[in-house]
């Protein structure tokens, strides 16, 4: 399961040294904390050796091909991976011009639902990046700072797949995220210029409240496992304790590139991603467009791939160019 409470994906212009660093800059006057732009700057290495093959039939409407991308792990500097599914429909003469979207999967890893959603916008003319796999991305730890880990991996593999596809443009790039796969877009949609709209699904901010209280089984069970190792008697007491090892929230960040269009799905019975943490999200973003669905987190889920496919594309049509 990927569990990490998402930190910032953005650094100051001058703090990076990745290739697109002068597209992350604070357009909004909000800033996110010096500790975390440290974090990052020392952390983040920018040098990527993608390889790519082809894996689409012939009776296929997108050419898909398997993309790694040979990088380093930003914690040990040991060399690790990205793995993208990349779709590109087969009437788009030059991809590095087609609107491009990133999906980003939710807990448990890239299913059937987001392999559907990038052909659907594969076959409507984008290039759509289908973010698999990196370093370590399913690890869980007793270990409290686990979250905080997970998150600087997963940030870099995010700048890693940003970096790899280029964009050309200003309106270019979006992404398209469910659950946990939706909070680490919202970093992104946030922090880095370089995307510009966000479709989210079932994605909420205030990872102290999301982390402590979730019903999510990985999450359930290692609330279980620490409160018995660590001593801690209630819910409170175990929000507390992590509340030291969670670093930063999404919420903060939001805006940090100037306001940005989203479209969200919101479970109204949802105990995963509690309703009240998507509300939360809904209300930072500036209340822009929204659906609800009554029922709970995975049902919604289901419910948003076989009913707002082409309404998620619509949008991504309307916001990109």
């Amino acid at each position: 399961m990927r569990l990490f409470p998402l930190l910032a994906l953005a650094f100051a212009a001058s703090a990076c040294r990745t290739t697109g660093a002068a597209a992350l800059k604070d357009d909004s006057g909000q800033k996110p904390p010096p500790e975390i732009l440290e974090l990052f700057a020392g952390t983040f290495d920018p040098q990527m050796t993608p390889h790519e093959t082809p894996d689409s039939g012939v009776l296929s409407l997108c050419r898909e091909s398997i993309v790694t991308l040979d990088v380093l792990d930003p914690l040990t500097q040991e060399p690790t991976a990205v793995k993208i599914r990349l779709y590109v429909g087969k009437g788009v003469k030059d991809r590095a011009q087609a609107k491009t979207v990133i999906v980003m999967p939710p807990t448990g890893g890239e299913n059937v639902l987001d392999r559907n959603y990038a052909r659907l916008l594969c076959v409507n003319g984008y290039r759509a990046a289908l973010v698999e796999a990196w370093g370590a991305d399913t690890l869980t730890e007793l270990d409290m700072d686990m979250h905080d880990r997970g998150a600087v991996r997963m940030v870099a593999a995010l700048r890693h797949t940003v970096d790899f596809l280029a964009p050309l443009r200003p309106r270019q790039l979006g992404i398209l995220g469910t659950s946990v796969g939706g909070i680490s877009s919202v970093l992104v949609l946030a922090l880095d210029a370089r995307v510009s709209a966000g479709a989210l699904i079932v994605t909420g901010g205030g990872m102290l409240d999301i982390i402590a209280a979730s019903s999510e089984q990985t999450l359930a069970r290692l609330r279980k496992e620490r409160m018995e190792a660590f001593g801690l008697a209630t819910l409170d007491e175990y929000r507390e304790a992590l509340r030291p090892h969670i670093k930063i929230d999404p919420l903060d960040f939001v805006g940090f590139t100037g306001k940005k269009p989203v479209w969200m799905m919101v479970a109204t019975k949802d105990t995963t991603v509690p309703t009240k943490t998507q509300m939360d999200l809904y209300h930072a973003f500036g209340d822009q467009t929204l659906s609800t669905h009554a029922d709970a987190h995975v049902p919604t889920i289901v419910f948003t791939a076989a009913t707002k496919g082409l309404q998620i594309k619509r949008f991504f049509d309307e916001q990109l160019e």
